[in-house]
């Protein structure tokens, strides 16, 4: 039995009465530079509602084009999380051949670019959103896709960020060592898709990870930084 919980921004699987801490989690030890620039740049916009200065019919010109200036960054971030969770969830149901609901018009354009790319290179699905866990090394995760693509057994995962950061590698190469554990006699390639879906162009953009000792020696390193940083 899987059961998914999450407090203080930590998320955990809790699995035949085991407890395993998310890949995500412990992804999150990784310092991410771009992050805090974004983090300024969102904070200090809030100044736009002090500058009284600023004549009113300007102030109000350049918010219409720019309405995340008065954005709480964490606003904005719970934003992008739902539409992540929206765009899984209708991959998902298209792929397991159930009817995909009304979307949203941001969804819609990250859904079509998932469909203009799976038409592309042939997708064959045998899983999606499957739970998966590592007795051996104690972490756990929701694998988004397991199937063929271009003819070979891969696994994939989906973005609607703004970019491909290195850390998804980390990411994918946990995701296809547990999927092996607990699948022995699976012969999986090596090649990971990163898959990200454009919340705007509605384009996708692909990254193929080559999965390999030293990407998961480095997730390994992540998770024993986790470790001591929560008494572990």
């Amino acid at each position: 039995m899987y059961k998914k919980t999450e407090s203080n921004g930590n998320r955990n699987y809790n699995i035949n009465g085991k407890e395993y801490v998310s890949v995500t989690t412990i992804l999150k030890v990784i310092s991410k530079p771009s992050l805090y620039f974004w983090y300024a740049k969102h904070g200090t916009a809030k100044m736009w509602k002090v500058l009284d200065e600023i004549p009113k019919e300007d102030r109000e010109r350049i918010l219409a084009k720019h309405p995340d200036l008065i954005k709480n960054p964490q606003d904005i971030m719970s934003e992008a999380s739902d539409i992540g969770k929206e765009v899984h969830n209708a991959i998902d149901d298209y792929v397991k051949g159930k009817e995909v609901g009304k979307l949203n018009e941001i969804t819609e354009k990250c859904f079509h670019a998932f469909i203009e790319w799976s038409d592309k290179v042939g997708l064959v699905t045998k899983a999606s959103e499957l739970q998966i866990y590592s007795d051996k090394y104690k972490y756990a995760g929701t694998l988004d896709f397991v199937g063929e693509i271009d003819g070979k057994l891969c696994l994939a995962d989906w973005k609607s960020s703004s970019g491909i950061y290195k850390e998804y590698s980390l990411q994918l190469s946990a995701y296809r060592r547990a999927y092996l554990e607990m699948n022995k006699n699976v012969k999986l390639s090596t090649d990971m898709y990163l898959v990200r879906l454009g919340k705007y162009d509605g384009k996708f953009e692909i990254k193929v990870f080559k999965d390999s000792k030293d990407l998961f020696d480095a997730f390994l390193s992540a998770k024993k930084l986790w470790d001591w940083q929560n008494g572990k």
